[in-house]
């Protein structure tokens, strides 16, 4: 089915301007939504950005009667949005979307819906649905992708019908369109769950039955109403990542011939201790694989090749987090982890270079991809219930530069050093990062006042170090005897 779209420009209002201390300018726009998030938590709202920098984002429009799929551009440029409403306005439930855009920067966009809120768990009650304008002309294909019988009452078994809480994604393989979902377990499967991918090939799709979702198979327990993240672009080797459930640490699930599981050890812990597992592949085809951590409050990045992991750089927040989600990204063209966490006082930071900016009056995290960043240039969306609006913060490109701010009171001590150090001039918490002469990092730890510091395992050697305090960001020079 096609559906033909008339743009319409809806006002903007500039919310806030934020000039940090690190001289990253932030603008924070906005439009009116009418969202309400009655199915699952904060997972209504999907945004990408495309190689113009045009923020493109897939959300659900809840009037208190009807549910519509939106879809909304916001320009860096014009600083305009455009919104369009994709479908017709039904008592349908859609839940879930996730966006991605191609080449040509064309928007495709997939979620779940019910399609009878009265209606109990027959597998025709729910389907994962595409909707995209491939061709660029403003006009939408609208297509169901899982198996599902469209009577909602019926059942109907089949291999390829969707899991009820699944959480559909879509990705490019090359220049080949995939919807990866969860399948409903019944007598044709053995009654187990399998990750499902389905192949767009015009108006039809080409399924394929991946890896059974239990623990012989999976190395532990997981719980499918979590999902499984994959990056919107993969190579022919698949990296996707999931939370095991029988202790709660994270996983990479990986498929070169067949598929293989690999646990990161260190990271167990209890329910929601570790959460929001994202994949990014940046441009040099490297992929990134981030989580934020409960229990220890920081962000975590590795990086993942040969079917394996690398190092785990972790960050840890300088304030107190709130929220159910931790939108982590990597800037696709400079490798640079980039991170984002509410705020208990309802403003939000964005973590840049281990540098913590603070965004004001922006809502809070409304969808699991939310973060995104090209080239030194960085959009986050976020919403709003009570103000019913989404937000679209961007800076001005300057994610790859560090200022020194000079803040007269902070000093290194004994410099130069042997083997320990002291930060003096500060109160409370704050983060030290040492960077070789070659910008390499070498060492990365949260501390309080004047703690000591161990260096001893630097090479002799002078260094640069960076201090982020709730103050600003100060830059110092350390020599290792």
């Amino acid at each position: 089915m096609k559906q033909k779209i008339t743009f319409l420009v809806l006002s903007i209002f500039i919310s806030v301007t934020i000039r940090s201390q690190v001289n990253t300018n932030f603008e924070t726009f906005s439009f009116t939504a009418q969202i309400y998030d009655s199915q699952i938590v904060n997972a209504e709202i999907s945004s990408c950005l495309d190689n113009n920098k045009v923020t493109h984002i897939a959300w659900i429009k809840n009037d208190g009667t009807l549910r519509y799929l939106m879809y909304s551009k916001f320009s860096p440029v014009t600083k305009q949005f455009i919104t369009t409403q994709l479908e017709a306005g039904t008592t349908e439930v859609k839940i879930a979307p996730k966006i991605i855009t191609d080449s040509n920067n064309n928007p495709h966009i997939v979620y779940i819906m019910k399609r009878d809120p009265n209606k109990g768990i027959s597998n025709g009650n729910y389907a994962v649905i595409y909707v995209g304008d491939g061709n660029g002309d403003g006009t939408f294909d609208i297509l169901q992708v899982s198996a599902n019988p469209k009577d909602p009452s019926t059942s109907v078994n089949s291999l390829y019908n969707c899991y009820v809480n699944d959480r559909p994604s879509i990705m490019l393989i090359g220049s080949d369109l995939y919807v990866s979902y969860i399948s409903e377990s019944n007598s044709l499967n053995s009654y187990n769950k399998y990750l499902i991918f389905a192949k767009k090939n015009g108006s039809s799709w080409t399924y394929s039955q991946e890896i059974k979702l239990e623990s012989s198979t999976l190395g532990g327990t997981y719980n499918v109403d979590y999902g499984i993240s994959f990056p919107s672009k993969a190579s022919t080797i698949y990296y996707g990542g999931l939370i095991d459930i029988s202790n709660y640490s994270p996983r990479i699930v990986y498929k070169s011939t067949g598929w293989n599981v690999v646990q990161i050890p260190g990271y167990s812990g209890s329910l929601g201790t570790n959460k929001h597992v994202t994949i990014v592949v940046d441009n040099s085809q490297k992929y990134h694989y981030m989580w934020y951590n409960t229990d220890n409050k920081k962000f975590c990045h590795t990086t993942l090749s040969n079917n394996t992991y690398g190092k785990i750089d972790e960050y840890a927040a300088l304030s107190t987090s709130t929220g159910n989600l931790f939108p982590s990204t990597v800037d696709i063209e400079k490798g640079l982890p980039i991170y984002f966490y509410n705020l208990l006082n309802g403003s939000a930071k964005i973590i840049i270079e281990n540098q913590e900016i603070e965004l004001k009056n922006i809502g809070v995290g409304y969808g699991k991809d939310a973060l995104h960043a090209r080239n030194g240039f960085i959009s986050l969306t976020t919403a709003s219930e009570g103000n019913q609006k989404i937000y679209v913060s961007i800076n001005s490109g300057t994610s790859s530069g560090i200022n020194d701010l000079l803040l007269k009171d902070i000093n290194i001590f004994p410099n130069p050093t042997t083997s320990h150090i002291q930060v003096s001039g500060i109160e409370g918490k704050a983060n030290l990062t040492v960077f070789g002469i070659d910008g390499k990092l070498l060492l990365s730890k949260q501390f309080i006042g004047n703690e000591p510091i161990s260096v001893s395992n630097l090479s002799n050697g002078i260094y640069n170090l960076r201090i982020q305090t709730t103050n600003g960001l100060v830059e110092r020079k350390l020599i290792k005897k």
